[in-house]
C-alpha cells in the first residue's frame, strides 16, 4: 500500500486509472518499470483489456 501511494502520489490522473485495477495487476506493474509512461501504458493496455473481456 505505501508504495502503491508513493509511485503514484504525484500523478493524480494515473493514480485514478491504477485504482480501477485489481491489486494483482498493480503489484505486477509498480515494480515493473520506474518510468512513469511505461507504467501508464501498462495500466491503459489492463483498461482496455478489462473493456474487451
Amino acid at each position: 500500500m505505501r508504495d502503491f501511494y508513493r509511485t503514484y502520489e504525484n500523478h493524480s490522473a494515473l493514480l485514478s486509472r491504477a485504482m480501477k485495477l485489481g491489486w494483482i495487476q498493480n503489484v505486477v506493474i509498480i515494480p515493473a518499470d520506474p518510468i512513469m509512461d511505461l507504467r501508464e501504458w501498462y495500466i491503459l493496455y489492463c483498461l482496455y483489456a478489462l473493456v474487451l473481456s
